[in-house]
């Protein structure tokens, strides 16, 4: 799996955070959509309180995925077979552009 395209990402804010019925969904400026379907942690609080605030870091860890946030939160997505909930770990939509699924 590569992180090449979510990188692609750092520096922009988060405009939206939405818990849809079976994943989590972040709005990113510059019309990108990451939909999470995979089992992640975030140890700070209300995953909203992202909202608004820059990415600044994407790293890939093993069998997570982890993106650090401007106040210092980190939202960990857990790559291992036994954490997906679908097909898909994730999908990341942009405007104008082919969507990337982590399957």
């Amino acid at each position: 799996m590569s992180t090449d395209a979510l990188k692609q990402l750092i520096g922009r804010s988060v405009i939206r955070v939405e818990k849809v019925h079976d994943h989590l969904q972040l709005e990113f400026s510059g019309d990108a959509i990451l939909s999470i379907f995979n089992n992640y942690q975030y140890g700070a609080g209300s995953i909203s309180s992202i909202q608004g605030e820059q990415l600044l870091a994407v790293n890939e860890l093993g069998d997570k995925i982890s993106f650090k946030f401007q106040k210092g939160a980190i939202l960990s997505v857990s790559m291992e077979d036994a954490e997906y909930n679908g097909p898909e770990a994730m999908v990341l939509k942009r405007k104008d552009e082919p969507f990337i699924i982590w399957n």
